[in-house]
C-alpha cells in the first residue's frame, strides 16, 4: 500500500519563494505550513495551495517550529523543506517510488544543490551538504540549535537527486541571515556556558576565524569556486568572529 507523504515548511515573509517551492511538492498528500509571523502574502499563496496553516512565534528556534510542524502533520512520511528549497524533478520520483517499498529504512539523507547569488557553490563545504529531510514519522527529530541536524531513531540510506536550496539571492539577503545566526549562535554557546575571558579571547578573536576561512578555502576547495568561493570562505570566517563578539557584548547588557 502506498503510504501518504505530508511536506513540512515553515515560513516567514518568504513571498518571494514560497510558490516555488509549493509547486516542487504539488504531489504530496499535505502541506503543513509553520508561520512566525508573516507580513506580506505568504500566507495568501499558501492558501491557494490548500495548505494547513498553523502559527508559532519563533522565539524557540526554527528547529522547534519545524518538530511542531511534524507533531501536525497526518502524513506516514514527512519531506521537512525550507521556503527557499526546492524538490527536483528527479527527487520527487524517487520519493514517490519508496512509498510502496517495504523495509527496515526509515529515513532519507538528501544532498543539498546550493545557489549563492545564482551560482551553484560545490566547494567550502557547500556539496553536497547531505542531511535527512525524508522520514516516517515519529522515527526522527529536529535537534535544538541553529544548525539543521535530524536524530533518526533507526536506519537511513540516501537519495541519488538532490533537493535545490536557493539559499541567498543577493547581498541584503546575506546580511539579514548572516545577523540573525550569528545572534543564535551567540546564545547557544552562552547557554552552554561558554563565555569570553582574557585567555580565551586569543581564540574566540582570532585563531578560530582564521582557521576556519583556511579550512573553508583550501582543505574545503572554495578556491574552486572563484571569487564567490573566496568570499564565502571569509564569511564563515567572520560569523564565528562576529558571533565571538556578541557573545562578548552580551556581558554589558
Amino acid at each position: 500500500m502506498k503510504k501518504k507523504v505530508s511536506a513540512v515548511i515553515i515560513t516567514k515573509n518568504e513571498e518571494v519563494n514560497i510558490e516555488d517551492c509549493l509547486k516542487s511538492v504539488s504531489w504530496v498528500d499535505e502541506i503543513v505550513i509553520v508561520d512566525s509571523g508573516s507580513e506580506d502574502k505568504t500566507l495568501e499563496i499558501c492558501k491557494k495551495f490548500k495548505a494547513k496553516i498553523f502559527h508559532n512565534p519563533i522565539d524557540k528556534g526554527l528547529n522547534f517550529n519545524k518538530n511542531l510542524g511534524n507533531d501536525h502533520a497526518s502524513g506516514d512520511w514527512i519531506l521537512s523543506l525550507d521556503a527557499d528549497e526546492r524538490i527536483s524533478d528527479g527527487l520527487a520520483q524517487e520519493i514517490q517510488a519508496t512509498l510502496t517499498k517495504e523495509g527496515k529504512v526509515i529515513g532519507y539523507s538528501i544532498a543539498r544543490q546550493n545557489y549563492f547569488l545564482g551560482t551553484w557553490i560545490r566547494g567550502a563545504g557547500w556539496w553536497p551538504n547531505s542531511i535527512i529531510r525524508f522520514f516516517k514519522k515519529g522515527s526522527a527529530h529536529w535537534l535544538d540549535g541553529v544548525h539543521e541536524l535530524v536524530e533518526a531513531k533507526g536506519e537511513v540510506s540516501t537519495f541519488e537527486y538532490p533537493i535545490v536550496h536557493y539559499s541567498y539571492r543577493t547581498f541584503d539577503d546575506y546580511i539579514r541571515k548572516f545577523h540573525y545566526y550569528t545572534t543564535i549562535r551567540a546564545d547557544e554557546e552562552i547557554s552552554r556556558g561558554r563565555e569570553i575571558t582574557l585567555w580565551n579571547s586569543l581564540w574566540y578573536f582570532f585563531l578560530n576565524p582564521v582557521q576556519v576561512i583556511l579550512r573553508k578555502y583550501f582543505l574545503m576547495n572554495g578556491w574552486r569556486d572563484g571569487l564567490k568561493g573566496l568570499f564565502i570562505s571569509y564569511s564563515a570566517g567572520m560569523v564565528v568572529l562576529v558571533m565571538a563578539f556578541k557573545m562578548w557584548g552580551k556581558k554589558f547588557e
